[in-house]
């Protein structure tokens, strides 16, 4: 090939191809790419577990977080490196310090991984908090000055939020001066770009910004994780303090090896104007100047800075460089490019991405159904803790994403897996990785029957729960709150001052002095609940306050004690704790009530007993017996319902939802007088619709719009229906308002809401009725009146209040009128008419009712006259209810995590159960049969209020446990008068039936046999004999009988620990060595191995006493070339029994 230069510098080639080309070179007059700055991140980006990958993979990143270990031990703080691998749980008020200095560790980390990859760049700068690693990266300040130096510009801040709170606006400077002109007490803390402006506030004004942002449709975001109102004036104090510690501190300072431009001065710092006065009024003045980031990228620019390369997490800080820019020559830089390849960079990097659709249908979503104004979602943002949004909330998001996207048919996914922002978008993009639950879209086959609660005697079991000995407990009297005011509230806040690490019983004693009885008077009854409100508005502070508290171990244990007979608010409270226990997870709740007087010390010892018993919330002490509830069925047989032609039935609240539909289930088979009585307007499009639905089928509907709330208008038209047709028969109450919001987001006016319009409704129906002695009132109550709900615990508490109200007011007319339905979920109506709600249930498993069944089973209570409560179940479902009441999170060492479908799920490796380790046989562990006993065992403990016994135990397939995990999950089911438990991966490992028993048991004593001849411990567990290692060789005595079968005795303080659960612990290894004894009497008369692979009938006795000797003895042993079968008696020292297993069979193996 030729190449020959013309007089024009073009290049003419010649050779091997056909035909000539021409290339012209001219002098490129663009932007230098080559010239990068790196732009150090702001603290909001940091997160648990980030640049895990990067932190494992490169030696230079662990270096540093070593040297900031240490350096952090110094301050007494926890390992900066747990925050990388998210392995630490950090103490809530050191988080905040913990967090920045890891950001600031991992930023100079960065950094020197960059320089020596031959990365270098032009120009350093940083977005607020990134200043500081800036300048260490320049070299002006050395790495371990800064750490000292950051350390106590957090300790000289006051705790979260004290001073005031920062919120991000989607608007620029001068839209925020227009709104907010009329506001002193804020301040202009960020310019980030011309769309967001971040201002600092003090917490006082924060309501009436939002009210002002969201009457203009700004939309906007509260900061919560940003724990102080930076770069505003309201930390001058701190910059003071600063100013005086980095004087008084010797700071060797040095001119800078690479040029920064600070975000305190907007100027370039050089080795030629460096000046050691500007480096001192940077470090003391940053906290408080605002940062003009649009100032600062624009003098970049101006400095041929054209490349930009993000050091930190996320892609926050480079959109808002794009967004300044816009259309000028730049580049963005991925920082991912320079790193190893991580999960969590792939994703973030699809997240990030402004051009990805799902990511801007995200965002759009949550600012569409949450009322959230947010901007600038990172991939990061998770919904509870950054974004504040609830389960069902978070439900909704994904069910109007996936219907947007067209992708109803991913329905096969675990919504306790999802998250964050990117996590849906992980699912849209790869649904098979969030697939290990059922197909939503397979309807639940659903058994509903009408049930009473009664009560049966019950034993309480103490040591199935560890005793905590770090246990206070303290009386609080209710009424205090209620008539001392602030001293009362004073009482409470005291003792939770007290130790935060120490576990705390508060015993509330509700007594009948709290609020008078005489309820059914309307000018008390207003007054008497006000009081109610007090109380809920007191724990809703209560919690509030408690959530900025330390984040420490310690848990609440709040134990509401009642008479059996109590005032039906007393009562009520108890349906609003369970409430606040499904919200919030330091707390559990017992509701004890009892029919005596018993003296303080007597009630901290009964509570103290009962906080030790985590599976049974409600309890009842009759005359010093104690009872716990359960589900009678209502044996009626078939309902015949009549109602003729001249009946009138009057229903509140039946326009609309379930009320509605029932209605017309009567309209369609009856036509009797029917009155609707609703707040809406007649006009009302769905009121209008509804109304003319039921006049074609029944001409004698009239709907009446008042307020039930309003009592004289209740009377006055009750007296006008009576007075035209003589009587009123029936009365159907559907009236109330639930607002779904965690306790802690309920505001006075929400609390005030919910119960006035449910409760003083009742009553005045209730009282207004009674001279007309109509035949029934049915109300509407609801199931979570029982059990509870999370973001219902008002609503819980005003449906106990009319439940208590209907058994109460039956009472006073000596007659059985009123009936209370405690409804459960709907399928498609009412709150499930929203389909996130409707999906969220699903995902939990649980019965859905539909009309026909709502109809079917309320028909029943138009003629009986036995229940004054009546709950529609199905059955399965009492026990999803139950369960998470129970204080379950104590065996999550044992039981792993408990899912939205109310299976618990677990993994298993010998990195975190290295136990497993010496259950090992010929080089492969097993997991032992004794683990999936126990583990049912607990699980059966925690949902019964009776004793349980487990049938049929079959190992189905041995687990192998490897290096890697191996996730299982237990489900439950419910058959014929039993349970069915499976532990199970991608196969059946194992498996049981699960029966109740009699809630009280007698003490069973056996004799130990004949003692023969002595075993050594030392000839057991050696060469060619049990495999055991360590933690299992329990056998610590054994000796023969005349019968040649194996006796043993464990000493209880020689048993290592598994799980620090120490009656499961023992559990356990107790299982373990009765099938030891047993295969070790086949390999003494046989020399052959044997492991277990079923037993008949496993009986636990958990109210005898734990001793520290434990006896083994067996019982009809059998043994051939193949099986090895008996039984085996686990004793006490008193030879009471505390395990029975009937039926042991081990399978021999060698």
């Amino acid at each position: 090939m030729q190449h020959i230069m013309n007089d024009q510098g073009t290049l003419n080639y010649q050779g091997l191809f056909v035909g000539r080309y021409g290339i012209s070179y001219h002098h490129y007059q663009g932007a230098d790419f080559s010239k990068i700055c790196f732009l150090f991140s702001g603290q909001g980006a940091a997160y648990p577990g980030m640049f895990l990958n990067a932190y494992q993979s490169v030696n230079i990143i662990q270096q540093y977080f070593n040297l900031a270990d240490s350096l952090a031990m110094k301050y007494d703080l926890p390992p900066l490196s747990g925050y990388i691998t998210d392995t630490h749980t950090f103490n809530k008020t050191k988080l905040p310090i913990v967090r920045n200095l890891s950001l600031f560790t991992i930023q100079v980390a960065l950094f020197n991984h960059l320089l020596s990859d031959n990365i270098s760049p032009k120009i350093l700068t940083g977005f607020s908090f990134g200043e500081f690693a800036a300048l260490v990266a320049s070299g002006i300040i050395g790495f371990e000055d800064m750490f000292d130096f950051l350390y106590h510009r957090d300790i000289f801040c006051p705790l979260e939020n004290v001073l005031g709170v920062m919120i991000a606006i989607n608007a620029d400077y001068n839209q925020i001066k227009n709104i907010l002109d009329h506001k002193d007490n804020y301040y202009i803390s960020n310019l980030n770009s011309p769309n967001q402006t971040v201002i600092s506030t003090t917490k006082n004004e924060v309501r009436s910004i939002k009210k002002s942002l969201s009457r203009q449709k700004i939309e906007f975001k509260v900061l919560n994780l940003v724990p102080q109102p930076y770069h505003s004036p309201l930390l001058k104090t701190v910059a003071s303090k600063l100013s005086d510690y980095i004087h008084a501190k010797p700071i060797k300072f040095r001119k800078p090896r690479i040029p920064v431009l600070s975000s305190v001065t907007h100027a370039l710092i050089t080795q030629d104007n460096f000046s050691i006065t500007d480096i001192y009024d940077i470090l003391s003045t940053q906290i408080i100047k605002p940062v003009d980031f649009i100032n600062q990228t624009s003098k970049l620019y101006q400095l041929e800075c054209y490349s930009f390369l993000e050091i930190g997490p996320g892609h926050i800080f480079s959109r808002f460089v794009d967004d300044i820019l816009m259309d000028k020559e730049h580049k963005i830089i991925p920082l991912e490019f320079y790193l190893p390849e991580s999960k969590s960079a792939s994703k973030g990097s699809n997240a990030a991405s402004k051009n990805n659709p799902f990511f801007s249908l995200i965002r759009k979503t949550i600012s569409k159904l949450t009322g959230y104004e947010i901007d600038k979602i990172s991939f990061e943002d998770k919904f509870q803790e950054d974004l504040g949004i609830d389960s069902i909330k978070k439900a909704n998001i994904i069910v109007t994403v996936l219907k947007e996207t067209k992708k109803q048919h991913i329905s096969k996914f675990n919504l306790s897996e999802i998250l964050s922002i990117g996590d849906i978008i992980n699912l849209l993009e790869n649904p098979q990785k969030y697939c290990r639950v059922n197909d939503l879209s397979i309807q639940k086959e659903s058994f509903f029957k009408r049930y009473t609660i009664d009560w049966k005697p019950s034993d309480l079991t103490s040591f199935s729960k560890p005793a905590d000995n770090n246990t206070n407990s303290y009386i609080i009297h209710l009424r205090d709150i209620i008539y001392k005011g602030n001293k009362g509230e004073k009482n409470l806040v005291s003792v939770l001052c007290l130790d935060e690490t120490t576990v705390k019983n508060l015993i509330l004693i509700a007594d009948d002095q709290m609020f008078d009885d005489n309820l059914f008077m309307s000018q008390n009854f207003t007054f008497e609940l006000n009081k109610l409100i007090k109380i809920t508005k007191y724990f809703r502070d209560f919690v509030i306050q408690q959530a900025k508290g330390p984040d420490t171990k310690s848990d609440i244990n709040i134990a509401l004690v009642t008479q059996q007979e109590s005032h039906p608010f007393n009562i009520a409270l108890g349906a609003f704790f369970k409430s606040l226990k499904k919200e919030w997870p330091r707390l559990f709740f017992k509701h004890i009530r009892t029919t005596c007087t018993p003296t303080s010390n007597e009630l901290i010892s009964l509570v103290e007993k009962e906080m030790l018993n985590p599976g049974q919330v409600d309890v009842c002490y009759m005359n010093y017996i104690r009872y716990v509830p359960w589900l009678k069925t209502i044996d009626d047989p078939q309902a015949i319902l009549n109602i003729g032609e001249e009946r009138v039935i009057i229903a509140f609240g039946g326009a609309k939802g379930i009320t509605f539909l029932l209605l017309q289930k009567i309209c369609i088979q009856f036509q009797p007088y029917l009155y609707i009585i609703g707040r809406s307007s007649p006009e009302e499009k769905t009121v209008a619709a509804n109304i003319l639905l039921l006049k074609q089928y029944n001409s004698k509907v009239d709907y009446i719009a008042f307020d039930a709330q309003n009592r004289s208008s209740v009377e006055a038209i009750l007296a006008k229906i009576h007075k035209k047709h003589g009587h009123i028969d029936f009365i159907i109450n559907g009236v109330g308002i639930e607002i779904s919001l965690l306790l802690s987001h309920k505001t006075d006016q929400d609390i005030e809401q919910e119960l006035n319009s449910k409760v003083l409704a009742y009553v005045n129906i209730l009282e207004s009725s009674a001279k007309y002695h109509p035949e029934k009132i049915i109300t509407f109550s609801s199931v979570v009146a029982r059990f509870g709900n999370p973001g219902q615990t008002i609503y819980a508490c005003a449906n106990e209040v009319i439940n208590q109200l209907t058994i109460k007011y039956n009472r006073q007319i000596g007659n059985l009128t009123a009936i209370s339905i405690n409804w459960p979920p709907w399928d498609g109506v009412g709150m499930t008419a929203n389909p996130a709600i409707l999906t969220y249930l699903k995902w939990m498993g649980v019965s859905l009712i539909n009309i026909d069944q709502a109809f079917e089973l309320m028909s029943h209570e138009f003629n009986q006259t036995q229940y004054e409560v009546v709950e529609y179940f199905d059955k399965q479902d009492f026990y999803k209810y139950l369960f998470r009441l129970t204080n379950y999170r104590y065996f999550q060492p044992l039981l792993g995590e408990l899912n939205l479908g109310g299976y618990f799920e677990k993994d298993f490796s010998l990195k975190t159960d290295p136990y497993l380790l010496d259950h090992c046989i010929e080089g492969v562990s097993y997991l032992p049969a004794a683990i999936g006993i126990s583990m049912f065992s607990c699980i059966a403990s925690l949902f019964s209020n009776s004793y349980m016994c487990l049938k049929d135990f079959h190992i189905h397939n041995p687990l192998i446990v490897y290096d890697s995990p191996t996730s299982i999950t237990i489900q439950m089911q419910e058959a014929d008068k039993h349970f069915l438990f499976t532990m199970q991966s991608t196969l059946i490992h194992f498996s049981c039936k699960v029966f109740e028993e009699d809630g009280t048991r007698q003490e069973v004593k056996v004799n130990q046999p004949e003692f023969k001849a002595a075993i050594s411990p030392e000839a057991i567990y050696k060469e060619k004999g049990l495999f055991h290692g360590p933690i299992f060789q329990t056998i610590h005595y054994a000796w023969t009988t005349d019968q040649n079968e194996v006796c043993g005795q464990i000493d209880n303080s020689k048993l290592i620990p598994i799980y620090n659960i120490p009656y499961y612990d023992q559990l356990i290894l107790w299982l373990d060595t009765a099938f030891q004894l047993l295969a070790l009497s086949a390999l003494i008369q046989n020399q052959v191995m044997a492991l277990p692979i079923s037993v008949d009938l496993i009986r636990f006795f958990p109210k005898d006493e734990i001793s520290s000797q434990i006896t083994l003895t067996p019982s009809q042993v059998f043994i051939n070339e193949e099986i090895i079968q008996g039984n085996m008696a686990i004793l006490n020292q008193a030879n009471h029994i505390l395990v029975q297993l009937e039926g042991i069979k081990l399978r021999v193996i060698r």
